[in-house]
């Protein structure tokens, strides 16, 4: 018997008979596991998400990237990769601490959940890198590039909005108003097509578009079309 909702689990129990080996009750031993199983459940968060956002990590984001091939090899749907790289993060950090840096993440991975439908994946990489993954775009493919197209420019109009971060005085306890921070976003997508490349491929062409959307000035979108250049 597993009743864990009722802080009951791994119940055993034993039929005792009278003389005349008639039933006579019932003695059951449980044991309350409740502290265990929580316990599970935040080791389990911890191995599939960031502890930060509370976004998917990489490992789970490549076992959503796995089922999202799946089902687009058998629907013939496109799917997209974005990738995305915060413009202006690494100087909100170095001159104002982690902590403004963190309250920034986590806005910006909140603006990034508030723009994708619910059965997108957003993920954190780690530092300042997200990703979006997209399923179900269209079976053509330019269509599928227009739609990866206008949300990746919802998203770098979102990101772009001005963060209103909250400062704390020197001794880190009191609230000592509010610092006003820009951060664009870069934004690199790849479109993919079933399994016809693998999980690392599709992350490093959308890194690579990332990278040259950056270079060409930041707050940009790219695409990553063709084969990935080496």
């Amino acid at each position: 018997m597993s009743l864990r909702n009722t802080r009951c689990d791994s119940s055993c129990g034993a039929l005792v008979r009278d003389d005349a080996g008639k039933p006579s009750h019932v003695v059951v031993v449980s044991r309350d596991i409740t502290d265990r199983v929580a316990d599970e459940q935040r080791i389990l968060e911890m191995a599939y998400h960031d502890p930060l956002t509370e976004l998917p990590n990489r490992r789970l984001l490549e076992d959503r990237i796995d089922q999202a091939m799946l089902a687009s090899q058998r629907s013939g749907n496109y799917g997209a990769l974005l990738l995305l790289d915060l413009d202006q993060f690494k100087e909100l950090n170095d001159e104002c601490g982690h902590a403004l840096g963190d309250a920034l993440l986590i806005e910006a991975a909140a603006r990034i959940l508030g723009s994708v439908r619910k059965s997108d994946t957003v993920a954190r990489l780690g530092g300042d890198e997200f990703v979006v993954l997209l399923g179900a775009l269209d079976t053509d493919k330019q269509t599928s590039r227009a739609k990866a197209q206008q949300l990746a420019e919802k998203l770098r109009v979102k990101l772009a909005r001005l963060y209103r971060l909250r400062a704390n005085d020197s001794n880190g306890d009191e609230p000592a108003g509010h610092i006003e921070h820009r951060c664009t976003g870069s934004i690199g997508v790849a479109l993919f097509l079933g399994r016809e490349i693998s999980i690392d491929e599709l992350l490093e062409r959308a890194d690579k578009a990332m990278y040259n959307a950056k270079h060409a000035g930041a707050n940009r979108i790219s695409f990553a079309d063709g084969p990935l250049e080496k």
